[in-house]
């Protein structure tokens, strides 16, 4: 269990003989807790959180500040994260490759890629996420499978997008998501050949006062969506 901390600055591990990525690494285990934890002002490391072949992770109420990379890679791993914040990324603020994984609550904003990238066999459910002012919001590739709701993408080029795989991989890609809106995108639905994007009830407008008012009270801390300015 790593719970209420704070850590400002710091590098990769060196001097090991294992090259490690990212500032907190957590490899081949189950049954870990990271809540309450704060990372800013990162310069040395490529991903601030990696997490490889864990079983049973919780990520619960992490903050990340300027992410030189990825805010959070994780690889062969499931669990569920929930009030995650990252605050600008240099590739990807959500990074997923072979996960099974539940998302909510959670803010992901200004990545230079994709708020949230999903590959290599992933299967995620997602629920109340607020994605803003990145390249992508959703990517789905490789045969992989996101499910989306009650969420609000804001400011991105694409909202959604899937790729074409890679000849290793078998299947395509899905994106589902219902109770959606994409509000200020470039474009909202970037579809490879082969692929599925499905929406049920997508808006393009902000929510009116009562729609989406858990992400709003809970999640961004608006007490209504009149008061959407602050972000």
């Amino acid at each position: 269990r790593l719970k209420h901390m704070h850590i400002s600055g710091g590098t990769k591990p060196g001097k090991i003989g294992i090259d490690y990525p990212s500032l907190l690494n957590i490899f081949d285990t189950e049954d870990v807790v990271v809540e309450g934890v704060s990372f800013h002002d990162i310069s040395g490391a490529e991903n601030v959180l990696h997490a490889t072949y864990v079983e049973k992770l919780r990520l619960n109420e992490v903050d990340i500040r300027q992410a030189p990379v990825d805010g959070v890679d994780l690889e062969f791993t499931d669990g569920a994260i929930r009030g995650l914040h990252v605050l600008g990324a240099g590739d990807d603020c959500l990074d997923l490759m072979g996960v099974d994984l539940i998302v909510a609550d959670s803010i992901l904003q200004s990545c230079n890629s994709n708020a949230v990238s999903v590959g290599e066999e992933s299967d995620v459910n997602a629920q109340g996420l607020f994605l803003s002012d990145s390249e992508t919001g959703v990517l789905a590739k490789n045969n992989s499978h996101i499910r989306l709701s009650r969420s609000l993408i804001y400011g991105t080029a694409t909202a959604l997008e899937t790729k074409l795989r890679e000849k290793h991989y078998v299947g395509d890609s899905s994106i589902g998501a219902s109770d959606l809106y994409a509000v200020a995108c470039k474009q909202v639905i970037k579809r490879a050949r082969g692929s599925r994007i499905e929406v049920d009830q997508m808006r393009r407008a902000l929510p009116t006062n009562g729609a989406l008012a858990h992400l709003a009270r809970n999640v961004l801390g608006l007490p209504e969506w009149s008061e959407f300015g602050v972000y």
